[in-house]
């Protein structure tokens, strides 16, 4: 959840050759609001993980803050201190039927409601952007493909920073 590319995301998680979706809250409830699925959205919560920080977990039975009203199961959303620079929004989605009973199950998205625009690392080749654009026209999804320009400055050599 920011309004600006993150160098140590791309860093962690993106390097020479990852992709990055921007969506929004709206745009993700409406991607994986079909077929009958219930959704449940909500941000991240970071906690130091010490015994009095665990004491202020909200649990359903307490109340919840208001950014977890739609939440059945708050837990899910719930992360070490140390990752709250990933800024980090769930989407749940569970099984109203007999399938609720398995352990897994394939959830349809529609990628063409969810996806707002496609980043392409800084570090990618040209190639990368030029295969996702192809493979977002193959099945149908006109989405902008922004081949990311965060390290490109004058002076500026085109590798991770340390």
């Amino acid at each position: 959840m920011n309004d600006f590319e993150s160098a140590a995301m791309w860093k962690l998680y993106g390097q020479e050759a990852g992709i990055a979706i921007q969506s929004s809250k709206g745009r993700l409830m409406k991607g994986f609001d079909i077929e009958g699925n219930s959704v449940s959205i909500a941000p991240v919560t970071y906690f130091d993980y010490n015994l009095d920080d665990l004491s202020s977990i909200p649990s359903a039975e307490a109340g919840l803050p208001e950014q977890y009203k739609l939440m059945i199961t708050p837990e899910f959303c719930f992360k070490r201190k140390s990752f709250e620079h990933e800024r980090e929004l769930r989407v749940l989605t569970w099984a109203n039927g007999p399938e609720a009973a398995a352990p897994g199950r394939y959830v349809c998205v529609d990628l063409d409601l969810l996806i707002d625009k496609v980043f392409v690392s800084p570090l990618a080749p040209e190639w990368v952007a030029e295969t996702v654009r192809r493979e977002l026209s193959q099945y149908g999804i006109a989405k902008e493909v922004i081949h990311s320009k965060l390290y490109d400055r004058e002076g500026v050599p085109k590798q991770l920073p340390t």
